[in-house]
């Protein structure tokens, strides 16, 4: 392995850990009322940095559907999309 590759998966498992980071901020706020979904994303997008390397490509395209879910339902709180669509 390059110390390339070895650096980069540094980067990967920081990014992860900032991802949990933010899961756990979000799954504590008690004044957001989608904080399971959005902790949920958050920890899935964690999941798949940190552990980017071990996933099979059908594991990526799991972890992919799991987040249009998420978002399907409206369980998480990412944006708000009535602001997006209003300036259209």
């Amino acid at each position: 392995m390059e110390m390339m590759d070895v650096l980069l998966e540094i980067l990967y498992v920081l990014c992860g850990i900032v991802a949990l980071i933010t899961a756990y901020t979000a799954f504590t706020d008690s004044s957001n009322k989608a904080r399971y979904g959005t902790a949920a994303f958050w920890l899935i997008v964690a999941t798949t940095f940190m552990l980017g390397k071990v996933f099979t490509s059908r594991s990526n395209w799991n972890t992919s559907c799991c987040i249009r879910i998420i978002n399907y339902y409206k369980t998480s709180k990412l944006w708000k999309h009535e602001r997006v669509f209003r300036r259209i």
